[in-house]
């Protein structure tokens, strides 16, 4: 468990809340960025048999894990927390919701060619 004085960390603006988002935030970006380097190391060493070859091939960094890191980079200034008011955040969240419709109408408009020849082919 990572403990720290979270006083010292936090600037006058910001919160106990944000500082857990943030914290959650960068430590998600993390792990994706590691396992993309796990994904590099595994395609380039197919030809070793055992996990352990390729486990002791990965990069240090991914021993340590993504909510520790990311609390260190807090700590360190490597990153800032971003704090939003609350129409920011419904800003936000409506773009976010706005992108997610647009992307289920393209993925209907594309389904729905396949389904007219489908019943087509069946008619026949």
């Amino acid at each position: 468990m990572v403990k720290i004085d979270v006083n010292k960390v936090l600037g006058p603006e910001e919160s106990y809340y944000s500082f857990v988002l943030g914290v959650a935030k960068r430590a998600r970006e993390i792990t994706d960025e590691q396992l993309k380097k796990v994904k590099e190391v595994t395609e380039v060493d197919r030809g070793k048999n055992t996990v352990l070859d390729r486990v002791k091939q990965l990069p240090e960094e991914l021993s340590m894990k993504p909510v520790r890191l990311a609390v260190e980079e807090l700590k360190n200034h490597q990153y800032e927390l971003e704090i939003l008011s609350p129409e920011e955040v419904l800003q936000q969240e409506a773009e976010e919701e706005r992108q997610i419709a647009e992307q289920n109408q393209e993925e209907q408009a594309e389904e729905l060619p396949q389904d007219q020849e489908e019943a087509e082919a069946a008619a026949e």
